[in-house]
């Protein structure tokens, strides 16, 4: 008889199935976070910073986490970063766990957007290669000594771009430096890092900013060579907006999001709001004033625009027409994420009203009416989230701030915040006579849900009667008090759980509590029976 192989040696002897290679775990760079440890420090405004993510393809932003500078820190020491997602952080802290500028806390960064309108890829050297610097004689030939002159001509528009910023901006303008310059892949975010200060501080805020863009795009317009850059008004004035986080992929770009400067200078908001004070007044001159707002839209419709208003009979009407008349109005130059919004508008106006079919037709027509049409597999990735919900509403003033819409554009196309005070009409009063009814309607019906229930019905029969919903049936009746009542009878009666919850409409979990509460009494009655006995 063959003797019995043991457990181990038949374990050995057993082809064992081949182990996958674990992938090498991916950490943000010592510089991303040397960067997140310098600009998140919160100054007394200890709120909370978020990071979001975006699937490759998809065009929604989901939290991945939310917390302050010190849990953030932690977290983003040890997590992992996939490069086929892109990720995001807020510049600003929030006094919860939403991303919204109502619940804004305190403001730490001051952030301008820059899009970089070109197909051409730099290599990681270009990008991170600040302009060679030569000394130059006082003839201009190159020696080793004289003055030093950076070399901008090397076919690197980053390069360009930074060497006339600082040349004309901070040098000649005065302008703070920035305390970082990110490449995001397809354009470049230039942060400034200041003392915390609070949200109530938001004017100063602003206004710094405002004066950063105006002074950033009056460098762009002396230059040619710099046509292919456009602020990107929208991003750069969301205080509650989302960034590139450095050191992760822009996964449309297949670019790495890199730090290309960097100092450690902080800012006052009370230093800055004097040179944006006085840079205005320098600058801004009388003659260079914008026009009186118009009561009107003057502009001109193509064929196209034509199409895509034509048979549209719903609200959604007045929505598209309103963002057509702002991409004329804007002479069909806008930046690449105002250019995406302005699509998902659209889009989002027309889906409940015609449906996807014709809402994808027509949005192609809007689409190609810029000067740098999105292609149609971009389209598709901006809509792909609105397509799966069904179409999202906004109001007026999340798209005021969302397209960064100037009181001028808002008073050419009628779009305006409730509480704007370059709204042409009165907050609407309450209708007096709505209100009535609405009231007499209610007390009618909570009459009637007492009668039935005072009648013995349960508060699901009593629900089924009216075609009502049974939760406000307890909301009049007081649902705690009757149904543990009712439970309890029947508890003394000896029925189930189950029986109880079918038959009035309750939750085995609330039976439950119901139940140990009932058995708790009991004893305790029986108990001061036995006592007293």
């Amino acid at each position: 008889m063959p003797q019995a192989i043991s457990p181990t040696l038949l374990n050995l002897l057993t082809p064992q199935p081949v182990r996958r290679r674990h992938y090498q775990h991916n950490s943000l760079s010592p510089a991303a976070l040397d960067w997140f440890k310098y600009h998140f420090d919160p100054g007394g405004f200890n709120g909370r910073f978020q990071i979001g993510f975006r699937r490759s393809g998809e065009q929604g932003i989901y939290p991945l986490y939310t917390g302050d500078y010190k849990t953030l820190g932690e977290f983003l020491a040890t997590m992992h970063v996939s490069k086929s997602l892109d990720y995001y952080i807020t510049a600003n802290s929030f006094n919860g766990v939403e991303r919204k500028a109502e619940s804004l806390f305190g403001l730490h960064n001051i952030v301008v957007d820059v899009d970089l309108h070109t197909d051409e890829r730099l290599s990681v050297k270009e990008i991170l290669e600040f302009p060679r610097k030569k000394r130059m004689s006082k003839t201009g030939s190159v020696a080793g000594n004289g003055n030093l002159e950076y070399d901008v001509f090397q076919g690197n528009p980053l390069n360009i771009f930074c060497q006339k910023f600082f040349r004309d901006v901070v040098a000649g303008a005065g302008a703070p430096s920035p305390t970082a310059i990110v490449y995001t892949g397809r354009g470049i975010q230039l942060w400034w890092h200041i003392i915390p200060i609070s949200i109530k501080c938001v004017t100063w805020y602003q206004e710094i900013q405002q004066t950063l863009v105006m002074a950033i795009d009056a460098m762009l317009q002396d230059y040619p060579e710099l046509a292919e850059f456009q602020i990107d008004g929208g991003a750069s004035s969301n205080k509650a907006g989302y960034f590139r986080l450095p050191g992760t992929m822009n996964t449309v770009a297949r670019r790495t999001v890199l730090i290309k400067e960097s100092n450690q200078n902080t800012y006052s908001t009370h230093d800055l709001i004097k040179w944006a004070k006085g840079w205005k007044k320098d600058n801004v001159l009388p003659s260079a004033t914008p026009p009186e707002p118009q009561t009107t839209f003057a502009g001109q419709y193509s064929d196209g625009d034509v199409y895509i208003l034509k048979n549209l009979h719903t609200m959604g009407f007045f929505r598209v027409r309103q963002m057509i008349q702002l991409r004329i109005l804007r002479d069909n130059d806008v930046g690449e994420e105002t250019r995406n919004n302005m699509c998902f508008i659209v889009y989002n106006a027309l889906l409940p009203a015609i449906g996807h079919d014709a809402a994808w037709d027509k949005l192609l027509s809007f689409n190609s009416g810029f000067k740098q049409p999105m292609t149609e597999v971009e389209l598709h990735h901006t809509i792909d989230t609105a397509h799966k919900k069904n179409g999202y509403r906004y109001r007026n003033e999340t798209l005021i701030t969302f397209l960064g819409i100037t009181p001028a554009e808002q008073q050419a196309i009628g779009l305006f915040a409730p509480s704007s005070p370059f709204t042409p009409y009165a907050r609407l009063a309450p209708n007096a006579s709505r209100n009535a009814s609405k009231k007499t309607l209610k007390e009618d019906r909570n009459a009637k849900i007492l009668a039935l229930s005072q009648q013995g019905l349960s508060n699901v029969e009593v629900a089924a009667q009216l075609g009502i919903n049974r939760d406000t049936v307890a909301a009049v009746i007081g649902p705690k008090a009757s149904g543990y009542a009712e439970a309890a009878a029947r508890f003394e009666a000896g029925e189930s759980n189950g029986e109880i919850g079918q038959a009035l409409g309750i939750s085995v979990r609330t039976l439950q509590r119901y139940r140990k509460k009932w058995k708790e009494t009991a004893d305790a009655t029986s108990a001061e029976k036995v006592f007293y006995k």
